[in-house]
Formats: structure tokens, sequence, C-alpha cells
């Protein structure tokens, strides 16, 4: 859903639409746009011994901050900490552009 004022113009949207999650450790991860992870919105969190996690970050714009929190499940490899699956909820909120969404995700591991 999207508040009074939110302009679609000022999301930076790719044309398909993607959305790139990198697994750069249990306690930081990106979100890019593009596969490359150019330009990509740094999250911090944790992963619990279960799989669990929660992670947050901040994607600053000239048109004001848009804060992300994911949440859900990462299936590991067994006896390693190399993600099979990735899957969750995301969320988003920016009072800057009065506008905030929320959904669900499921992350297609690529080789690195």
């Amino acid at each position: 859903m999207n508040g009074t004022g939110c302009d679609a113009d000022s999301l930076d949207i790719n044309v398909t639409s993607s959305v790139f999650l990198f697994f750069d450790s249990l306690t930081s991860w990106r979100l890019a746009n593009n596969g490359a992870g150019d330009d990509a919105v740094t999250l911090t969190g944790l992963v619990d011994g279960k799989g669990g996690f929660m992670m947050a970050g901040t994607h600053t714009s000239v048109d004001g901050d848009t804060f992300i929190l994911l949440k859900g499940k990462v299936k590991f490899m067994p006896g390693t900490f190399t993600p099979l699956k990735v899957s969750g909820k995301i969320s988003a909120v920016s009072t800057a552009e009065e506008h905030y969404g929320t959904g669900s995700f499921k992350a297609v591991i690529a080789p690195a």
C-alpha cells in the first residue's frame, strides 16, 4: 500500500522490478536493484541458530530516507553457513516520501 503523495517515479526500481539480495555474512547483507550489487543498501542484523533472521537498513536518496526491514528464514547447506534458500517478509517506510510497503520474498541463490 502507498501513503498519500507517494510518487513511484522517485523509487529506484529497475525495468524488470527485480531486487537482488547479497548474503555477505551472518550479520551483513546487501539489497540492490542490479545483479552487480552497485549502489546496494547495506542491511545489518542477525541470523539465529535455527536460521531465523532480521536485517535492517536505510536507503538514502535526494527525496528522503527509506527504512527497510527484512525478517524470515535462511536454510543453510548442512554443516556450513552457505545459504541455500532465503525467504521472508520485507517492510519499508519513508515519512519524507509519505509511502510504505510490505511484501513477501523468496530468494534464489546464485553461485558466487
